[in-house]
């Protein structure tokens, strides 16, 4: 959904929910695509560079025992290839060393 589009649904919702009396849209609409833009920007930041997902290493117990950003950084750190990381992950299953392997 494009931002036009996500200020004119809230824009819509609050009228409906007596939030806003009819004919003020026109002054918090700049307002409302101030907020959109922030909130993009803070998002497309916050996400891991080239789709990579916080991966999560667990003990046989189920407790986190450690975070990384990528595959790539959990194998570098850990030993493990990524290629074990991957399967391990994919077919829910425990390393023989006691590690489990879960996106956050």
């Amino acid at each position: 959904m494009n931002q036009e589009k996500v200020v004119n649904h809230i824009l819509r919702d609050l009228k409906f929910l007596g939030i806003i009396p009819e004919g003020c849209e026109g002054e918090l609409r700049p307002y409302l695509m101030a907020i959109y833009c922030a909130g993009w920007e803070k998002g497309r930041l916050e996400i891991n560079q080239h789709g990579n997902k916080t991966i999560g290493q667990y003990n046989r117990q189920g407790r986190l025992i450690n975070t990384f950003k990528s595959r790539k950084e959990a194998s570098q750190k850990t030993g493990f290839t990524e290629r074990t990381i991957y399967n391990n992950m994919y077919r829910n299953v425990i390393s023989r060393q006691g590690w489990e392997w879960k996106y956050l």
